[in-house]
């Protein structure tokens, strides 16, 4: 029997097709959802919603021919990731986790560098930054250097920023950083769709996709996004030779959570901001960091380059005491690390990095009612101030 309406399905699908190559510069939200449209026909073709592909091979003459080297859920979210953040030529690799695109974006440009004669990649790191990027450097060994400043790098080295930076908020002026001969290399984790011409600069955006791109505490994924076409294959090529691949629920999960991206972003930054305020007029921190505020030390440069400011905060408690004790004072923010997803959470960074003060509280604003996660904050934050245990 011949279902309703199938006999219009492939004119619907050339027409988008057609669309989608018309339409290379999508909004966000409109890309999210339609980016990986056109690709090839399947058995599933009428469903609204993308199926998940769970076989790990594929008969021969398919468009795939083992999952560790690509895989068709896969295909499509990195379709998606890649108008997302780069738009016309730009490609998307996925990775296990943000860690594994981490390693395979530095291992990449160093074999690079050694294939034409340049010896050890120099790397340099703006301040503190995330411990895993640091612990992806050291797993290199002696094929990277880890150098203070960026000043005196040279073609083939690298310029890692974080934007903004774990997690003290700080937002490096990537424009100045691209005026150096060294490859400069962006981690956008903390804000998704807020630097949405990052790939005009700068040779590759890299993201845990497990934070804001998953978005539902509920995966585990990294991404790098280039328009270096010869960057893209090495990258490609590292994750086959390493098994760096993830799985096919994972990609599933992702492309899901890419359609809400938009709106998400939208909600979190706008409460993000709102509790940003709150707390800044409170006189009960020391100090809150959030690019959307008056008062952060980079203002200027993140009102230039960034079109929001993102969903992080970190604030500055009082005493050491008062950090430690400020997430299980909370309520509707869970204890817990990571960041960017539905449900907020405060996390006493000092537990899992030396390097950063240990009065700092790293908050990650989900998508409660705005007003009902500032009465939360300034609740625990006055009983805290009570107890003398904690001034």
């Amino acid at each position: 029997m011949v279902q309703r309406g199938s006999a219009q399905r492939p004119l619907q699908r050339a027409l988008l097709q057609r669309a989608l190559r018309r339409h290379t510069t999508w909004a966000p939200a409109t890309a999210a959802v339609h980016a990986d449209a056109a690709l090839a026909a399947t058995s599933h073709d009428g469903d609204v919603a993308p199926p998940i592909g769970l076989s790990t091979t594929f008969e021969d003459g398919s468009d795939h021919v083992y999952s560790r080297i690509s895989a068709p859920t896969r295909h499509r979210c990195e379709a998606v990731l890649a108008a997302l953040e780069g738009g016309d030529g730009a490609r998307a690799v996925l990775f296990a986790s943000g860690n594994a695109a981490t390693h395979a974006v530095l291992a990449s440009l160093a074999a690079r560098n050694r294939e034409r004669g340049r010896g050890r990649t120099r790397v340099s790191i703006d301040g503190i930054g995330y411990h895993g990027t640091r612990d992806a450097i050291a797993a290199l060994g002696p094929a990277v250097e880890v150098v203070e400043s960026a000043d005196g790098l040279a073609e083939g080295d690298v310029v890692w920023l974080e934007s903004p930076r774990n997690p003290d908020l700080r937002v490096p002026d990537v424009a100045k950083a691209c005026a150096a001969p060294a490859a400069v290399v962006v981690d956008a984790t903390f804000a998704p769709l807020a630097q949405e011409k990052l790939l005009d600069h700068v040779a590759c955006v890299v993201h845990s996709a497990t934070k804001g791109l998953g978005g539902h505490s509920d995966l585990l994924g990294g991404v790098a996004v280039t328009r270096d076409a010869d960057l893209a294959d090495r990258l490609a090529w590292y994750r086959t030779a390493a098994g760096a691949a993830p799985g096919s629920l994972d990609c599933w999960l992702l492309l899901r959570s890419l359609r809400t991206l938009d709106v998400r972003v939208a909600r979190q930054g706008a409460t993000a901001q709102r509790v940003a305020e709150a707390l800044e007029v409170s006189g009960l921190l020391k100090r809150v960091l959030y690019p959307g505020l008056a008062s952060h030390p980079d203002r200027a440069v993140a009102k230039r380059q960034m079109a929001s400011f993102g969903s992080i905060l970190a604030v500055e408690c009082r005493s050491e005491a008062a950090a430690k004790a400020l997430p299980g004072a909370l309520s509707l923010f869970r204890s817990a690390t990571s960041l960017g997803g539905v449900e907020s959470l405060a996390e006493w960074r000092r537990k899992y990095d030396d390097a950063v003060s240990p009065d700092l509280v790293r908050l990650s604003i989900g998508l409660e009612d705005p007003d009902d996660l500032v009465g939360d904050l300034l609740g625990a934050l006055r009983r805290l101030e009570e107890d003398a245990a904690f001034v």
